[in-house]
């Protein structure tokens, strides 16, 4: 198919449109900040449907900096979501997580931060 000016164009403005509205996702970081590897377990389900968007078991290592892995584009602006994150030694922690509905550079990111006595969710600005 041989592409025109006008479709290009065309393929252009819609994906801006769906990103200045908001439908894009947004950003899960899980953190290690213990001295020794810990494994996190986190759940991230859509509280009107009870979807779960994300059950993920992961190994991070103790790099002395925090280990990370992050997650996009799971969660969708405009719902409500239930996060827990659990070690295996028992720590656990849950949070409400009400993404808003805007444009993705003004996205907040979800930080899940594993340390030695708890684990720690919160949100970060851009």
């Amino acid at each position: 198919m041989t592409e025109t000016r006008r479709s290009v164009l065309t393929i252009g403005l819609l994906s801006l449109s769906a990103g200045c509205f908001g439908s894009g996702g947004q950003t899960i970081r899980v953190t290690n900040f213990r001295e020794e590897p810990v494994t996190v377990n986190v759940t991230v389900v859509k509280t009107d449907t009870d979807e779960t968007v994300l059950d993920e078991r992961i190994d991070l290592t103790s790099s002395g900096e925090g280990d990370t892995v992050t997650y996009e584009n799971i969660v969708q602006g405009g719902h409500r979501y239930q996060v827990t994150a659990s070690t295996d030694d028992g720590v656990t922690s849950s949070y409400e997580w009400e993404v808003r509905r805007e444009s993705p550079r003004l996205a907040n990111t979800l930080n899940i931060q594993a340390d030695t006595a708890q684990v720690h969710i919160g949100l970060s600005s851009p």
